[in-house]
């Protein structure tokens, strides 16, 4: 009887650990959403997405972080950073004077098409929202974001 228990509870492990490794193996190989490629969810422009996060950051991040959603965000653009990694990160503001911004991290398939931007230029980024931080500097932070034409 002991033997027959022994047999059973082994089973159980044994098949508990092949649906847990399963289920990692799915979970680690689902691709990845292409934000930068993808048609806009929500679009608006830079002050508003700033506001939003400002006035209550935690309904924003129910609303934009963990949504999914593709943001499509419009402003100017201030400051273009090629970062160590060989990706490019935009920096974009509502007016040329604003100390408050989003900072978007460029696919880097859309590298070509920053080194031709202006800062000043009015532009269009589209992307993954994952946050504010006010640390160094008040921004909203974007990734896996290109350039809307």
């Amino acid at each position: 009887m002991a033997k027959k228990k022994t047999k059973i509870i082994i089973f159980v492990v044994l098949l508990f650990i092949l649906i847990s490794a399963g289920i990692g193996l799915f979970m680690f190989y689902q691709p990845v959403k292409d934000y930068a490629n993808s048609g806009a969810d929500i679009s608006m422009n830079v002050s508003k997405l700033i506001s939003e996060f400002q006035n209550n950051e935690v309904e924003a991040n129910k609303k934009y972080v963990s949504s999914n959603d593709v943001i499509q965000v419009n402003g100017i653009l201030k400051e273009i950073i090629n970062n160590p990694d060989g990706s490019i990160s935009l920096s974009l503001v509502e007016k040329p004077d604003d100390s408050d911004k989003i900072s978007a991290t460029l696919d880097k398939t859309f590298n070509s098409k920053a080194k031709g931007l202006q800062i000043g230029s009015k532009i269009t980024i589209k992307g993954q929202c994952t946050g504010y931080q006010e640390l160094i500097d008040k921004e909203v932070i974007m990734i896996r974001a290109g350039i809307v034409e």
